[in-house]
């Protein structure tokens, strides 16, 4: 849990320096309406995408972890056959789309989802 707080801290602090070293930057039309701009610079919106899979990625049991300048998310699977543990690196897109399927499969075994071409308010198929 610790890795993904100062994951998040160093990118949030690391977009907010680069926000800070910009002027704010107003539209034609604002200027010229004499509106006033927001002081407020907020994250960029991929920064928080990438803290909020860190953080779930870390929930479902992955680790982050830095190899040659990319950040892949592992995790300790159990080999059939073997009590040695197999570490399998996925890049932030893979473990996106693991996560989605995992999500998928565990609303489809608590029956919270209709299946394909039945109706959501209770008719039947």
């Amino acid at each position: 849990m610790t890795r993904v707080m100062r994951l998040l801290v160093l990118t949030s602090a690391a977009a907010l320096a680069a926000c800070a070293g910009e002027p704010p930057q107003q539209s034609p039309a604002a200027a010229a309406a004499g509106a006033p701009v927001s002081e407020t610079p907020s994250a960029p919106r991929h920064v928080l995408a990438q803290a909020n899979l860190a953080l779930q990625a870390e929930q479902a049991g992955f680790s982050p972890q830095s190899r040659n300048g990319t950040m892949l998310y592992c995790e300790h699977a159990p080999s059939l056959g073997s009590r040695i543990p197999h570490i399998r690196c996925f890049t932030p897109h893979e473990v996106r789309v693991i996560l989605q399927m995992r999500e998928r499969q565990r609303q489809a075994l608590s029956g919270t989802t209709a299946a394909p071409g039945c109706g959501t308010n209770g008719e039947s198929c």
